[in-house]
């Protein structure tokens, strides 16, 4: 069993004392391939068998949700829908044509909360999936750090190094190996791509021919 990771935020507002709130930082996502595989293990019930009842299922659901209907899984919850229209100062003008489904709600069982709850346990990501607001003197300090003990990064580790998510760090890391005077260089090609100290940078001397 994977713990669940979580990290804390700032929260916004324009009040003179800070907030904080935890918010999930777990990205895995289970395909319904993994559950059926898993269902066919514990059951004895053949794939094709699984598959089946799992479209029958959604087919289902769908039908009856368009009717708008709610509907109840024992021991799962109850789905129902969201409707919404644009506002008008005319409610003539809010008509059929105007309605659109905007979501699908879903009220969990409170045995079935309660089992998640149950099994449950929680654990600080090591690493900071937000961004961390470093200035580019602070960035040099890390990478100086970093590259004491490695030759390269990685856009990954240079993600996890200075606190930032992924998109942040590519834009980073784009800064860093342009200009006049880049600090790094780029070696590889896309996934098996790696960034080094340009000379007399993080730790390489001028006189260095290879990193």
């Amino acid at each position: 069993m994977s713990d669940i990771k979580f990290d804390i935020y700032e929260s916004p507002g324009d009040g003179e004392k800070k907030k904080y709130h935890v918010r999930t930082t777990n990205r895995q996502t289970i395909a319904s391939n993994d559950l059926i595989r898993k269902a066919v293990q514990h059951s004895g019930v053949s794939r094709p068998a699984w598959m089946g009842v799992v479209e029958e299922l959604i087919d289902s659901l769908s039908e009856h949700l368009s009717e708008g209907k709610r509907i109840h899984i024992d021991g799962l919850g109850y789905f129902s829908i969201n409707i919404g229209s644009s506002e008008s100062e005319n409610p003539k003008a809010m008509t059929r044509r105007t309605i659109r489904i905007t979501g699908i709600n879903f009220q969990p069982e409170k045995s079935f909360l309660k089992g998640i709850r149950n099994k449950a346990t929680f654990v600080r990501e090591r690493y900071k999936s937000h961004t961390a607001d470093l200035s580019p003197i602070e960035i040099d300090g890390l990478l100086t750090e970093y590259f004491k003990d490695h030759r390269s990064i990685t856009c990954t580790q240079f993600q996890q190094t200075c606190g930032m998510t992924r998109t942040t760090a590519y834009r980073r890391l784009a800064v860093l190996v342009q200009g006049e005077h880049p600090s790094l260089q780029r070696e590889g090609y896309k996934n098996s791509t790696v960034y080094i100290p340009t000379k007399g940078h993080y730790g390489r001397s001028y006189a260095d021919e290879r990193w």
